[in-house]
């Protein structure tokens, strides 16, 4: 994204940017309560964000109070796309479109619990362009994003994870030289 990476989510609009606005030492205090009093504030400021989104070469405008792109099914420890693969190369994007605010938030709420409220609109892409003529606070895992215009991309494949084999035995017909062969193997790469 702009030329930096992210691993889970990134986002903008309402309640995207709270934990970078809550306070450490409120954190350590109080808990998950403090990211709910810093949520609330943000009622007080609740703007829609203007976009324009090309999303595989498909083009679209909007006018949204939340955006969220993630990979994978869930994003804040919710399930936000069951349906979802982190294996497959494309993003999962929810948008939250402004209208009534109640609507709006009984809407995100009626999509949390497995409805399709026509205010949330989910589309899977590989890339996207968004620009807006509001320089829109964004966040990357829960830390400061990239300035508008923006431009994602999902990296396919391009981040190799190396971790040692499991310790647990196989079974199966020959499990003792599976296990030895994998063990040889993982000790080569050390």
């Amino acid at each position: 994204m702009n030329d930096h990476y992210f691993v889970n989510i990134f986002s903008f609009g309402i309640f995207t940017t709270t934990s970078q606005r809550t306070p450490d030492k409120r954190k350590h205090q109080i808990g998950k309560l403090a990211y709910l009093i810093e949520g609330v504030k943000e009622f007080r400021s609740v703007h829609g964000i203007p976009l324009q989104i090309l999303a595989d070469g498909k083009a679209f405008d909007l006018e949204s109070l939340m955006a969220l792109i993630f990979n994978g099914e869930t994003a804040g420890g919710f399930h936000l796309a069951p349906r979802s693969s982190i294996k497959d190369g494309m993003f999962d994007c929810l948008l939250l479109q402004r209208r009534n605010m109640l609507f709006s938030v009984v809407s995100m709420l009626r999509h949390l619990l497995g409805g399709r409220p026509s205010q949330v609109k989910h589309f899977r892409a590989r890339t996207l362009d968004i620009t807006s003529p509001i320089n829109e606070p964004t966040d990357v895992d829960g830390q400061k994003g990239a300035d508008f215009p923006l431009h994602i991309e999902c990296l396919h494949n391009e981040l190799r994870v190396v971790c040692p084999l499991s310790e647990a035995p196989r079974r199966g017909r020959f499990a003792y030289f599976k296990n030895l062969i994998s063990k040889l193997a993982w000790w080569r790469t050390r």
